[in-house]
């Protein structure tokens, strides 16, 4: 009797080490997961941050060319250089 109670408190306690070993690992393997996780949003939060300076770059240079253009638009000399384009490219073809 004594050595069927040793032997299952032998038992209990290997398996309490078992259970105990195998939710350290779970832990250890979702904590690389999450680290995982807030890396690739880290990465696609600097994708979103350089497309968005992208864009607010080509915009300041669409700014900067629609002035141009419409300072050319407004002279003489400028409706005279759009008037040839133009028929520029109505005779060889084009946009």
């Amino acid at each position: 009797m004594q050595k069927d109670l040793e032997y299952t408190e032998e038992a209990w306690k290997e398996i309490q080490n078992t259970a105990a070993t195998d939710a350290i690992n779970q832990i250890k393997t979702l904590q690389l997961e999450v680290n995982k996780l807030k890396l690739e949003k880290l990465q696609l939060q600097e994708q979103l941050l350089q497309a968005y300076k992208n864009e607010l770059h080509l915009l300041h240079l669409h700014k900067v060319l629609l002035s141009k253009y419409n300072a050319l638009r407004k002279s003489k000399l400028g409706k005279l250089t759009l008037f040839y384009w133009k028929k520029k490219r109505r005779i060889f073809g084009g946009k």
